[in-house]
């Protein structure tokens, strides 16, 4: 906990690890506009948007995931916790994969 004058009007703010939000299972971020399509093991579509410049969205299902992603250049994912290369599943900048 950070020591904060109590003139400043600051509340004291716990530094624990344990506050910060938990990571989903599929993380994206675009810095370009793209278009992303999840569906997960049951056929339930998790997703299915545009998502613009510098927006970034988590995800939790159940995997098997089947992921569509448009204008894969733009986009970054991460898959429990790891980056994963969009380039051996893209072709004319669509990236279609599956996630276990």
């Amino acid at each position: 906990v950070k020591d904060v004058p109590a003139e400043q009007g600051l509340t004291p703010v716990a530094a624990d690890a344990s506050d910060a939000p938990a990571a989903s299972l599929l993380e994206f971020k675009v810095s370009g506009e793209s278009w992303i399509g999840v569906v997960d093991a049951g056929g339930a579509v998790l997703m299915q948007r545009r998502l613009e410049p510098g927006e970034f969205v988590g995800l939790d299902g159940t995997p098997p995931f089947r992921v569509t992603i448009g204008n894969a250049v733009a986009t970054q994912l991460n898959f429990r916790g790891q980056a994963v290369d969009l380039k051996a599943a893209t072709r004319d900048n669509v990236a279609r994969l599956q996630l276990e």
